[in-house]
């Protein structure tokens, strides 16, 4: 058992030297533009897309569950800058974030 934590705390000794301290996992990242993030903006908007729509078929149609989602699903959106400004998801989810 001893070996173990001896290796554990080696691998994490070394991690921390080439890979600087962890990052606290929750902690936002706030990225402005995607910055060649582009498919990692895509990731982030298609499972925020399926959950409000499985919360709308589910007919959940509190705000408080509502808003958070479309609200990251319009900045995740508007930092995409390979989407033109004239999108239509562009347009749409702002309309549809008015009512709540």
């Amino acid at each position: 058992m001893g070996n173990l934590l001896t290796n554990t705390t080696y691998i994490r000794k070394k991690t921390h030297q080439t890979m600087g301290p962890p990052r606290p996992s929750n902690r936002p990242i706030t990225i402005k533009d995607d910055k060649g993030n582009t498919s990692e903006c895509i990731a982030d908007i298609v499972p925020l897309f399926i959950i409000l729509m499985d919360k709308l078929r589910l007919e959940i149609k509190a705000t408080d569950q509502l808003h958070p989602d479309l609200r990251d699903l319009m900045d995740t959106m508007n930092r995409l800058s390979i989407l033109p400004s004239d999108f239509d998801g562009k347009l749409k989810v702002p309309e549809w974030l008015q009512p709540v």
